[in-house]
């Protein structure tokens, strides 16, 4: 089963799979044929158009397309579709909305079919090398196969996801990032999801990140809801995903992780969350601080289970008395004891990392294409083989692939199939294994909630 995450046109997302569970992680966003990820896509009023080759006081048509996506979130209306021919485009912000009015009439920006737009700042280009663009997304937003970043620094800002006071509905996949000082900021946000990117050389120290999930304290903008799926994390400092600050409810499902200090962390005030079909391959650590760790999930009704763990050291810790860690696959570190039903590959010859010498050497080389200029990112003819480089299986036998096992879990009840292993995939069946799981719906309040926000009820339906 491939997993390889080009996300078909949308406002909803896909799913999992496999007895078997050969899941194999291949994160190149422009391959041809048909996408595996199945989000219907929603209405759009009118579509617009953005070229480098453009004029802001055109008209925004196909022949006569705008120059910026400034002069784009300007001049459309909610709802209505911006597509952005390939290039490298300079600019300082990256305002993308306005708020679409549901999830069935989001306003979208997306690549032109086949085509490679790269965003950096002015001062991004050659010799000097500048901080990566802002970049802000509107409620009911799509951000589809767009191109961001900039060189790796201090104090370079991030993807800002979230906020004033609650973000809802935003989907941003197959895009690709680079050189963000705190990557993917996600602050009070409800049914997000980010599929498919590409996260490289994010997070400048101990307490930076990839993908960050702040839920938040305030009744009414806490976090809940979100879907982290088939992302590509390559590089950078601190912890490649973190939740932390009561987020609820949320998937973190296929990502390949490598480097970071830590890999994956669900927090203390968090709850009801599932992890699984992860591979985490060979965080760094911090000189002076904790040593290189795949994991730690000490929040509330969690499920941490068939993931690829390629560390010396496992995890921080322990989950909380109600949650499970199981059938995850140990490549290098010794499985922890907390673990029921562990996988233990060291010194075996599995075959669930297709080439571990290969997997280092794409990683060198992704980082430094993206320490050089954009232009380079633009024209490079290997980014996508590249990439192609990160992949591998998780554990097999995992208990969310054996339909009807009892996981001892009083939360929990029993495990669901949670998919088909031919795609497309499905964002419901994501969501059908999350309810099978027992696990909780929260509310923006932070309490549980009688039913999941619109946008999770609406692809259940479809």
């Amino acid at each position: 089963m491939t997993f390889h995450r080009t996300v078909p046109k949308c406002c909803c997302m896909g799913a999992v799979a496999a007895v078997a569970l050969a899941v194999v992680m291949a994160p190149s966003l422009q391959a041809a044929g048909q996408p595996p990820l199945a989000i219907p896509d929603s209405a759009h009023a009118a579509t617009y158009y953005v070229s480098p080759a453009g004029a802001d006081d055109n008209p925004g048509t196909k022949d006569k397309p705008w120059r910026s996506i400034a002069k784009a979130a300007a001049a459309i209306k909610p709802g209505d579709e911006v597509v952005i021919r390939g290039g490298v485009y300079l600019a300082d912000a990256l305002p993308f909305g306005p708020a679409g009015s549901g999830p069935d009439h989001c306003t979208t920006f997306r690549a032109a079919p086949g085509e490679r737009p790269v965003f950096t700042r002015a001062d991004g280009l050659p010799p000097a090398g500048g901080a990566p663009p802002a970049v802000s997304i509107a409620s009911y937003t799509r951000v589809e196969g767009l191109w961001f970043g900039g060189k790796w620094q201090e104090n370079s800002g991030m993807v800002a996801v979230g906020g004033s006071p609650i973000s809802r509905g935003v989907r941003l996949v197959n895009c690709t990032m680079w050189g963000y000082d705190d990557g993917i900021g996600v602050g009070s946000a409800e049914d997000l999801v980010i599929a498919g990117c590409r996260i490289v050389r994010t997070g400048w120290g101990r307490f930076k990140h990839g993908i960050y999930l702040s839920g938040g304290y305030t009744a009414g903008a806490m976090t809940q809801h979100v879907v982290i799926d088939g992302n590509c994390i390559i590089g950078g400092e601190g912890y490649a995903i973190h939740g932390w600050h009561n987020p609820h409810s949320c998937i973190i499902t296929r990502n390949f992780i490598y480097g970071h200090y830590w890999g994956v962390v669900y927090g203390e005030q968090a709850s009801d969350g599932l992890i699984a079909h992860n591979i985490i391959w060979k965080p760094t650590g911090q000189p002076g601080h904790e040593p290189a760790t795949a994991f730690w999930i000490p929040g509330s009704h969690i499920i941490f289970a068939d993931n690829l763990i390629g560390a010396d050291n496992a995890s921080f810790g322990g989950p909380a008395k109600d949650g499970m860690v199981a059938s995850n696959a140990y490549a290098l570190g010794a499985p922890p004891g907390f673990d029921t039903r562990p996988v233990d590959l060291r010194g075996k010859p599995t075959g669930l990392i297709a080439d571990a010498a290969a997997i280092d050497g794409a990683a060198a080389k992704v980082e430094a294409l993206f320490a050089g200029p954009a232009q380079a990112v633009q024209q490079s003819t290997e980014v996508e083989s590249l990439f192609a480089a990160f992949s591998g299986k998780a554990a097999e036998g995992g208990p969310l692939f054996r339909s009807g096992v009892d996981l001892k879990l009083s939360f929990a009840g029993k495990a669901p199939n949670i998919g088909s292993d031919t795609p497309p995939w499905r964002l419901a069946d994501l969501y059908r294994a999350f309810d099978a799981l027992g696990l909780k719906h929260y509310d923006a309040n932070g309490a549980v909630a009688s039913a999941p926000p619109v946008g999770w009820a609406l692809a259940l339906q479809r």
